[in-house]
């Protein structure tokens, strides 16, 4: 994520990642918003500021209208 934020000339506090497997944790660690869907493993879970729905219910769709609503 640094990197892409580099390439793109975003802060950090721009970011929000979603996250439901191990090869997530550091993504979710690491973004200033991060969301793990309700089935995410638990290490997901206890990082993440928030948790969504399902990945199969919506789940990144619902998390972001509740941000930018």
């Amino acid at each position: 994520m640094e990197q892409i934020l580099k390439l793109l000339d975003l802060k950090k506090e721009e970011t929000i990642a979603f996250g439901h497997q191990e090869n997530d944790l550091e993504m979710i660690d690491f973004a200033n918003c991060s969301i793990a869907v309700c089935n995410a493993i638990e290490n997901d879970k206890n990082s993440a500021k928030y948790i969504t729905d399902s990945n199969d219910d919506d789940d990144v769709a619902k998390a972001l209208l509740k941000i930018f609503h």
